[in-house]
Parts: C-alpha cells; structure tokens; sequence
C-alpha cells in the first residue's frame, strides 16, 4: 500500500495492491469513509496532485507502451481523459500533452487539464527524431525536426500549434529542454 497526505486540501491519497488490481482511494475532510477514484488491472506509473490536492492525475502503463490517462476532481471518480504512447501534465498543471508515434511519425495532442480544449499540434510527422518537450507552463511544445539530416529545434504553440520559433540547422544535438517556470 501506499498513502500520501495532501496538506493542501487536508486529504489523504492512498492505494491497496492485490495480485490482480489496484484501488486508488481518497480520504478528504468531508467524507467519513474513503472513495474509491479508481479501480484497475493495470501498473499505475504516474500519479500526480495538482490543483491545491483537488486534482489526481494518474497514468496507467499498458501492454505495448501504451497508458491511459484519467483525472479525479475532488475525489469523484477517475474519468479517462486520453490514451497514448505517453501523456504528461505541465508543471503548472494547466496542459495535457499526450504522444501517439510509430516507428518514424509522431502526433502530438494538448488537452487543458479538464480534458477539453483539444488540439492536434503534430500529426503524423515524419520528419523528427520522435522527442519533444512540454514547457512548464503549458503554453508551448519543443520538438527536433531532422530535415536533410540536420536537426533543428522547432517550438509550437499549445494554442493552434502554430509555430512560434524554428532554430537553425545543428551539426549534432545532444539534449534540449525548456527553462524552468
């Protein structure tokens, strides 16, 4: 089992393990017995409070590579909000970002924490090196373009998926990320 107390919102966020399944279960201030937000066969990998502890952002690891995403809102049930090769939460907790790739295209898809909001930022693009980055405060996504086998860095905007800026060809890349918030 594991428990984690959320001073914020004075809840308590815990899991009981059996050989078959997982319940995710919450404890705030207004209920005299714990709610069970989820209930899965799955391999929780991520589990998140944002939100002031309103919130719980879990990913599931699936067969494959594959996860689903859900969220909680005020201990009510987990509701799936997005299925993927990975899905992320901004540090700010404002944006989804969820990746969908095959072995040489990426789409990239943002969501506002509520699962609304949607849109496609990268669909199917051939031409990268299948990473990319999410800024901290959800308003934009990196990502290297190999074009002519020079990659560039090529920032979006989570808005329209616009781009905003486009970095010069790179004899070598070695990492790349966005500043902290």
């Amino acid at each position: 089992a594991f428990g984690a107390f959320i001073p914020e919102s004075g809840a308590l966020l815990y899991s009981v393990q059996t050989p078959d399944e997982t319940s995710l279960l919450y404890l705030g201030r207004r209920w005299s017995d714990p709610v069970q937000v989820l209930e899965t066969d799955a391999r929780i990998t991520t589990l998140l409070t944002l939100e002031d502890g309103e919130t719980v952002f879990v990913v599931e690891g699936l067969e494959a590579g594959r996860v689903r995403c859900f969220l909680s809102h005020n201990g009510e049930e987990a509701q799936r909000v997005a299925r993927g090769d990975s899905c992320e939460v901004s540090s700010n907790g404002s944006t989804l970002l969820v990746s969908d790739s095959t072995t040489d295209a990426l789409t990239l898809t943002a969501l506002n924490l509520d699962g609304t909001g949607e849109v496609v930022l990268l669909d199917g693009a051939e031409d990268t090196d299948l990473t990319f980055r999410l800024s901290g405060d959800g308003t934009q996504v990196a990502y290297v373009r190999s074009e002519a086998e020079l990659p560039h860095v090529v920032i979006l905007s989570r808005e329209d998926g616009s781009v905003v800026l486009e970095g010069e060809d790179l004899y070598s890349l070695l990492s790349y990320e966005f500043s902290p918030v």
